[in-house]
């Protein structure tokens, strides 16, 4: 009778094991939500903060602007808004671009587009050469020497030759 009732004693009994692998399993279901999320969240950041879209034609290249609703200090008389540029040749023969040549105005303050990369302020590339129909889109910046909003502005392209 003794062994019976220790057979029953064990078949009733739920493994520890068991409740470890299915406490695990929710942290990991419950995290990996939370990681899901976080990663949406970043993805919609930036088009949350995109205040515009200003477009401007020169010579054939239609130049299309997306830029932040405010600057980001980078050092303490440096401040950034980033964006991106569209250009498009829109002519049958081959046209050149060059960042130095295009302006953001915001209100009174001016200031010249610059690639984003490490080396932008550093190294400046002359021309792009854009083929008939091309279109080429780049991260951007401009930089300015205080801090700037866009809400509210009057913000506009222009082309410096």
């Amino acid at each position: 009778m003794s062994e019976t009732h220790n057979k029953s004693v064990e078949t009733n009994q739920k493994p520890v094991g068991g409740f470890l692998i299915a406490h695990f399993k929710r942290y990991v279901k419950k995290r990996l939500m939370k990681n899901q999320l976080l990663i949406l969240s970043l993805l919609l950041l930036p088009m949350l903060s995109i205040a515009e879209v200003i477009t401007l034609s020169h010579e054939g290249v239609m130049i299309t602007a997306e830029y932040e609703k405010a600057t980001l200090q980078k050092t303490k008389n440096m401040h950034f808004l980033y964006g991106n540029v569209k250009i498009e040749n829109t002519t049958q023969t081959v046209k050149k671009y060059s960042n130095k040549n295009l302006l953001l105005n915001i209100d009174d303050l001016q200031s010249r587009t610059y690639i984003d990369s490490v080396a932008s302020m550093m190294i400046d590339f002359s021309q792009i050469s854009l083929n008939p129909g091309e279109r080429q889109l780049h991260k951007v910046y401009w930089a300015y020497d205080k801090a700037v909003s866009t809400q509210g502005k009057a913000v506009n392209l222009k082309w410096n030759q």
